[in-house]
């Protein structure tokens, strides 16, 4: 969005401090408003940082030098949406499984559920990087 290579580690930092400081307040959080109201909450908030960031992003791609006041707006709703995964996405699924399985079936929940995380996550990353591979290819045989 504009930034250029210091300016994108410098905010890559202030990403992840931010995530982490949500993450802690999520700690208070889940137990003051509730699980229920944190992911509808968040999952709003998310939605609309990325819708807001898209429509950016589709009008000013390529522009950004000449419109730095959007670059900086994406920026801020970048930051906007770390913090609402952060609080709520982010951690609370986490929490979850050791509250909805029975204290015979815990530990065995909790695992499953981790495992299922790690495993979804590996096959969304190996698939990704394919499709990625495969899109490019069809647009540059197809033209």
């Amino acid at each position: 969005m504009g930034l250029d290579y210091e300016m994108q580690l410098t905010m890559s930092g202030v990403m992840n401090i931010c995530q982490v400081v949500a993450c802690v307040w999520s700690l208070w959080g889940m137990d003051r408003f509730g699980r229920r109201k944190l992911l509808l909450g968040g999952a709003v908030c998310m939605f609309l940082a990325h819708f807001i960031i898209s429509i950016l992003v589709g009008k000013y791609n390529g522009k950004w030098t000449e419109h730095t006041d959007a670059g900086w707006a994406s920026a801020a709703l970048i930051l906007f949406f770390m913090l609402s995964f952060g609080a709520t996405w982010g951690p609370i699924p986490w929490a979850m499984p050791a509250e909805i399985f029975p204290s015979s079936l815990r530990a065995k929940g909790c695992a499953f559920g981790t495992m299922s995380n790690w495993g979804n996550n590996f096959i969304i990353v190996s698939t990704v990087s394919i499709l990625k591979v495969s899109a490019s290819l069809l647009i540059r045989f197809r033209g």
